[in-house]
């Protein structure tokens, strides 16, 4: 019992290691950065021409993805997600147009509240403009460049 439980310990801050707190926001941001901007962009696509955008989009993804993607959103998580988990991204209009759409993220049928947003029911905007200037990179080749000065790689 022991062992085992020393083994489920270091899992854990192997998978908080990786996917949490070492390069955590950087790290997702390029690697879910593309599927951030895939979401938005479908979103206002619904928004903007609603009789011919598809009401729904389906993605599958391993685990991996889906922690990053949670990175990315700054939940944190303390295992990987289990076997079958799912993230669901809502987009709703109120019936008082004037108060704008906003959005609802759950995580494995529980809603979360992303960062950027102050409550479960986030407006699109503030969803957007936080994924826009913190998530989705905005010139990838950029930021995909080595930053420590000892990997100087010149072409």
């Amino acid at each position: 019992r022991r062992v085992h439980g020393s083994l489920s310990e270091l899992a854990i801050q192997e998978w908080n290691y990786v996917y949490g707190g070492y390069l955590g926001q950087e790290k997702s941001s390029l690697e879910t950065g593309f599927f951030i901007n895939t979401l938005v962009q479908n979103m206002l696509n619904k928004i903007n021409n609603p009789a011919n955008t598809p009401s729904i989009n389906l993605f599958a993804a391993h685990d991996e993805t889906i922690s990053m993607a949670l990175s990315a959103l700054n939940i944190t998580q303390p295992i990987r997600p289990p076997y079958a988990s799912n993230l669901a991204f809502e987009l709703w209009q109120p019936k008082d147009t004037s108060k704008g759409n906003f959005i609802r993220v759950l995580s494995n049928g529980e809603f979360i509240v992303p960062v950027g947003c102050s409550a479960v029911e986030c407006s699109f905007s503030d969803f957007s403009n936080y994924a826009n200037n913190n998530i989705i990179p905005a010139n990838y080749t950029k930021a995909c460049e080595p930053h420590n000065p000892k990997y100087n790689i010149k072409n």
